[in-house]
């Protein structure tokens, strides 16, 4: 009897393998087509490089010499260590610069300059601190500056120190902070947006500004819309805490500023009530301002310097009327000269004042 050869199941062996091998096939094209769906910029932005400024290593994306280090080319860089010199970036791509301890010190201009760059984040990581300052002379005359739109972002702290003259400083560019904590000190300006001006926003965070020029000042525009911030203005008449020549608008957040120059009111277009004194005679530094409201805390402040300007804003401030004190004894939990909740006595009692509208201004109080 002859044997039939099997060759049904050998048959079918092969079928398996090349549906196998297309559908192995159909699945790396789906996959190329989905990687190369992806902007290439999206890509390259997704990729974080990480920056030692101890151990600097210069590749195609970083340009290094003996006084600065320039980004060339758009990304997220996260930064840490320490460096004498300047911190450039300069670029047509989108650069994110993450600050992971970072102190950078330049004798010699800014610590950091954005010269170019599409769009330009400094975000603050979170439980870190950070610090820049300048030195020398320098056209770019801040410790930070920037020619492009830059928004600073994160929960880390920044201090900066404006030896040249300015702390932060923007040429016809916007400045937004979204978050972080910031220690301006500066030889002129605190916070300044220059040229034909910009838009100075700050939508949160915690700002002490400790200026001999002005506090804050934009060529064009202020925005307020929350955050808490401390402010010390110049001693000349044409300095102040607040100096702006647009608008001011404040619909949120807490500003304390002081001074002894000029003090602009915020536009009576804002949302949130501000309270403008002149006081009539200069306090020295350490002299308390409180201000009550039928016998209950408003605001407790002890100014360091000297000061005959007040510029206070604050959900709290709402339409009534007012009792301020200056001078006396003050007690409680106490962060750069603001008390949160003090108990106060022997104040020298000034003025009872009207808050009535979003501007309030009082002369010779």
């Amino acid at each position: 009897m002859k044997k039939v050869k099997q060759e049904f199941p050998f048959v079918m062996m092969i079928v398996a393998i090349l549906l196998m091998g297309l559908i192995l096939f159909i699945v790396y094209e789906r996959e190329e087509k989905n990687y190369h769906a992806l902007p290439i910029a999206e890509i390259q932005m997704s990729e974080e490089q990480v920056i030692h400024l101890n151990e600097l290593v210069e590749d195609d994306r970083i340009h290094i010499t003996e006084s600065s280090i320039t980004i060339v080319e758009g990304g997220i860089y996260r930064i840490d260590g320490e460096y004498q010199g300047g911190l450039i970036v300069d670029t047509e791509d989108d650069v994110t610069l993450v600050f992971d301890g970072v102190t950078i010190a330049n004798e010699n201009g800014p610590a950091l300059l954005i010269l170019n760059a599409n769009d330009l984040v400094l975000r603050l990581e979170e439980g870190t601190t950070n610090q820049l300052s300048d030195g020398g002379s320098s056209e770019y005359d801040a410790a930070l500056y920037s020619l492009v739109d830059t928004t600073f972002e994160g929960n880390g702290t920044l201090s900066i120190y404006g030896k040249i003259a300015e702390g932060i400083a923007t040429y016809d560019a916007d400045l937004t902070f979204l978050s972080g904590n910031f220690y301006i000190y500066a030889e002129n300006d605190g916070m300044n947006a220059g040229g034909t001006g910009g838009l100075i926003r700050i939508d949160d965070g915690y700002f002490y500004i400790d200026a001999y020029g002005n506090g804050i000042d934009s060529n064009q525009d202020i925005e307020m819309n929350g955050g808490f911030i401390i402010v010390y203005g110049g001693n000349q008449d044409d300095n102040g805490a607040i100096d702006y020549d647009g608008s001011f608008v404040i619909d949120g957040g807490t500003l304390i500023a002081v001074g002894n120059g000029m003090n602009q009111a915020p536009d009576s277009t804002s949302l949130q009530n501000s309270l403008v004194v002149n006081f009539a005679n200069q306090y020295s530094g350490n002299n308390i301002i409180r201000i009550e409201k039928n016998g209950e805390e408003i605001l407790t402040f002890v100014p360091y310097r000297s000061y005959q300007t007040l510029f206070y804003s604050s959900a709290d401030l709402q339409d009534g009327d007012y009792d301020i004190y200056i001078g006396g004894v003050v007690t409680g939990d106490e962060v750069d000269g603001y008390f949160e909740t003090a108990t106060y006595q022997n104040g020298e009692w000034l003025s009872k004042i009207t808050v009535d509208g979003s501007v309030s201004v009082y002369k010779n109080v």
